[in-house]
């Protein structure tokens, strides 16, 4: 799939200090597929999109200014894929998700940049299904191009574990676990300001 979008070129309007508005141009080519492999056995699974950006298409130079928009042109890509097995009551799978840095879109309002996930998530049932049990664990990072004065990184784990052994009664049992902390980027952290913290 494509997206071609456009601010109207006719409009030029610059506001003092504030941030310019000129006339902009995006182009987006987006790629999706799943195929199965092995009898079903292994799902794999992709969607990722390259976006050509130019957020000035006027013929006004502007001088770039720390506190306004970056008007540089820019040519990002965004993507996630995975792997999964499934096994007779059991099913393992293996994501992965990369934003880069600046990824902009005229295709959609909000997007979290900077970001790279790494997801695993056993799932499946045993004693004839009468337990059921999903677990999900994932390491999520920024600071992709080492620009930044410190990497953020963040892990994340539940677990989830049901137990019926009747139609009149069960259990159920949750458990989730958060941590962030910081690594030295560009600049060493002082440790009295570094975060980490684990819930």
């Amino acid at each position: 799939s494509s997206i071609n979008s456009w601010k109207d070129p006719n409009f030029q309007e610059m506001q003092g200090d504030a941030d310019p508005l000129v006339p902009a141009s995006n182009n987006v080519i987006g790629l999706s597929g799943k195929s199965t492999l092995f009898q079903k056995k292994f799902v794999i699974a992709f969607d990722g999109g390259i976006s050509f950006y130019d957020p000035n298409t006027s013929d006004i130079f502007i001088e770039p200014k720390i506190d306004q928009v970056d008007l540089t042109k820019k040519v990002n890509w965004a993507g996630k894929g995975s792997i999964s097995y499934a096994l007779k009551n059991h099913n393992i799978k293996f994501e992965y998700e990369k934003i880069l840095p600046g990824y902009i879109t005229m295709g959609g309002y909000f997007f979290n940049t900077d970001m790279q996930n790494i997801t695993f998530s056993p799932s499946g049932t045993f004693a004839g299904g009468k337990v059921t049990y999903a677990i999900s664990t994932g390491v999520q990072k920024n600071n992709l191009d080492s620009k930044k004065t410190e990497t953020t990184k963040r892990f994340v784990g539940s677990g989830n574990l049901s137990i019926n052994p009747s139609a009149v009664w069960g259990i159920d049992m949750n458990y989730n676990n958060f941590g962030i902390w910081q690594l030295d980027g560009t600049m060493k952290i002082n440790d009295s300001v570094r975060i980490r913290q684990i819930n």
